[in-house]
């Protein structure tokens, strides 16, 4: 909980003077939630709880602007409830919405147990009828062979009444709560995906630079920048050990030191410094990787021991910044699948 309060906190702090969709926007409710990013595009995902013994998720997606349909895909748990992964699945299953049926899902075939059960796309008008229930109160379960997964509505109509909101589609024919007569023309559009060309980094000897850095003052200069918390820094542990990482352009460096650790993950600062005094450090991130992968700051952590829910981000470099380039917060934790059963992120890029 704590990751994750930081995590809100950071993201708020990113919004700061610019519009919300700089950074999207998370909300939850119930058994449902909903990611919108920074082109609008809202992601809508919905879960069995963690204590049914057949779980269940799908996830409702909406680009923005006018003509834009929903797709909904279906996922089942390959998570048993003691933890051993189980693959028990029959061909094909049924939409069940109260004692109605909607046709059939034919669900791929999996080798082994080790594969990911893949996501299976419902037709337009499956979509449409579980839109429709999820605003009511039918039960909605999908049945295949002897086997029943059910889909919770609680919550499902706040996050979609979000989803329309974010979206300019409340009072609009389009929308999926709040239906009106108000001109479709009110729909927001959608926002361009910004395009990262992303540089690769100068060579340097970064051996050279670690010893001229008077890492005294350096720490000093760091301690003074406001925003996010570096344990390590703030209380002068000896644990901080900041390095040189890269000599980037600019007569600029790259350094990494170690902030705090937690139970799934340990947090690394990355900061750009000039090369002499006055450091002027630009704070990049604080909960970083302590190694770059591929020229690229990158943050992962599992929300729980298990590892069915984690988050993401990662800055890349342009030649002149670390820039971010995605951030995923974690969806739900409620054992659908190792590694998580959706990605919903709040910012998206083109990296190129």
């Amino acid at each position: 909980m704590m990751y994750k309060t930081m995590l809100m906190s950071m993201a708020l702090g990113m919004m700061v003077g610019t519009s919300v969709f700089a950074q999207g926007i998370s909300f939850e409710h119930k058994d449902w939630q909903i990611n919108c990013d920074n082109t609008r595009t809202c992601r809508a995902a919905g879960y069995s709880p963690e204590d049914d013994a057949n779980r269940v998720t799908v996830l409702l997606t909406r680009k923005a602007g006018k003509g834009q349909e929903v797709s909904a895909l279906v996922q089942l748990s390959d998570i048993a409830n003691d933890n051993e992964k189980k693959v028990v699945l029959p061909d094909k299953m049924i939409l069940k919405i109260g004692d109605q049926s909607y046709g059939d899902i034919q669900l791929p075939s999996v080798k082994d147990s080790d594969d990911d059960l893949p996501s299976v796309l419902l037709t337009a008008a499956q979509t449409k009828a579980l839109l429709h229930a999820l605003k009511g109160t039918a039960k909605i379960s999908f049945v295949g062979g002897n086997q029943e997964w059910v889909l919770p509505g609680n919550g499902a109509s706040a996050v979609l009444l979000k989803m329309d909101a974010e979206q300019g589609r409340v009072g609009t024919p389009s929308a999926l709560i709040k239906q009106g007569n108000k001109s479709e023309d009110s729909v927001l559009p959608a926002l361009p995906t910004p395009v990262i060309y992303q540089k690769l980094l100068p060579k340097g000897d970064v051996k050279v630079w670690q010893s001229k850095i008077d890492w005294v003052l350096l720490q000093k200069e760091l301690v003074k920048i406001k925003g996010d918390y570096c344990d390590a820094l703030e209380n002068s542990d000896a644990s901080f050990e900041p390095k040189v990482v890269e000599v980037l352009t600019y007569n600029r460096l790259l350094i990494t030191g170690f902030c705090s650790s937690g139970a799934y993950h340990t947090n690394y600062g990355y900061w750009i410094i000039h090369q002499e005094q006055p450091y002027q450090p630009k704070l990049i991130t604080m909960i970083g990787e302590d190694e770059m992968e591929d020229n690229t700051i990158v943050f992962r952590m599992k929300e729980d021991v298990l590892g069915d829910c984690w988050s993401h981000q990662s800055w890349v470099w342009n030649g002149k910044d670390f820039v971010q380039a995605s951030n995923i917060p974690s969806a739900m934790c409620r054992m659908i699948a190792m590694g998580g059963a959706w990605d919903l992120p709040t910012y998206v890029s083109i990296v190129k």
